[in-house]
């Protein structure tokens, strides 16, 4: 006598974890690739933020005979307008402004060096990936000024958002 069995569909419970534990673990590799891409495009945003301030400063420089002038800001950048008050580029902040993270302008009030006041400017910002030029115990800041624009690596334990540079410090980055 032949016992007639009913044919189930579905899956076990065994079949369910195991696809249930692959989906897990490609969830989390991507939210992991996910941060860097982030970091990377923070960067990216600072970097053309800071690029767009000589220009504005060439502008203003036609206009005026000197740059913009201002005490250390930290944080949000002041909009750049000449003497007739108008505006090149509006006020801009880092995309994180916050855990060191921010733009520093260097005080250009007072004379610097060789230079006059409204003779020169410096901006700073710290960015969150190394790169390929800084070793494990430096970070990368890229650093604009009247003498154009670069990346620098400086030690770990400086940190230009608490302690702003010096114009002298900033101009010889």
């Amino acid at each position: 006598m032949k016992i007639l069995r009913k044919k189930q569909s579905g899956f076990t419970l065994v079949e369910l974890l195991v696809v249930v534990a692959i989906i897990g673990m490609l969830a989390s590799l991507v939210a992991v690739s996910t941060g860097d891409s982030r970091a990377r495009a923070r960067d990216s945003r600072r970097m053309s933020d800071l690029r767009q301030i000589p220009l504005a400063q060439e502008a203003v420089m036609n206009d005026d005979r000197l740059y913009q002038v201002s005490d250390t800001v930290v944080g949000i950048l002041p909009a750049i307008k000449n003497a007739d008050l108008h505006q090149y580029l509006m006020s801009v902040k880092d995309p994180k402004n916050s855990e060191g993270y921010q733009y520093v302008w260097v005080k250009n009030d007072a004379p610097c060096n060789s230079l006059q006041r409204g003779g020169y400017y410096c901006i700073v910002a710290k960015l969150e990936e190394r790169g390929i030029k800084c070793t494990s115990n430096q970070v990368r800041y890229f650093v604009v000024n009247n003498r154009g624009s670069k990346e620098a690596c400086v030690a770990a334990s400086t940190d230009y958002v608490a302690n702003p540079p010096t114009c002298d410090v900033c101009l010889g980055l």
